[in-house]
């Protein structure tokens, strides 16, 4: 297979890609080769590490923790959590300890 290196806003659907370690997954895929353990306690919550193999699915908004595998898109809404939308975040959720609650890193809570 032959490997290119393109902008993540150039993905499409079914578009064939390669995660590492260390990667961010920027679009909901499905995994068809190969293996990793991927974070997804940003999105999920879940504090341990996913083992992923072939036919699982991936998250976007998950980073890559270990292993490599190649995946076929199902679903491109590129999401990239940038360090600092995550630090609003953890601002704001100390700001609200009050029992309040701010629905969007961007609300001026």
């Amino acid at each position: 297979m032959e490997e290119h290196v393109i902008p993540v806003e150039e993905l499409v659907q079914d578009d064939e890609v390669k995660f590492s370690t260390g990667n961010q997954i920027y679009a909901d895929g499905q995994i068809l080769s190969g293996s990793l353990k991927a974070n997804e306690s940003q999105l999920t919550g879940e504090a341990d590490e996913i083992e992923k193999n072939p036919g699982d699915e991936v998250l976007s908004g998950s980073f890559v923790v270990a292993g490599q595998a190649y995946a076929r898109l199902d679903k491109v809404e590129i999401r990239l959590i940038s360090i600092s939308w995550l630090k609003k975040l953890k601002k704001q959720a100390v700001k609200n300890q009050d029992g309040s609650c701010c629905q969007s890193p961007s609300a001026d809570c």
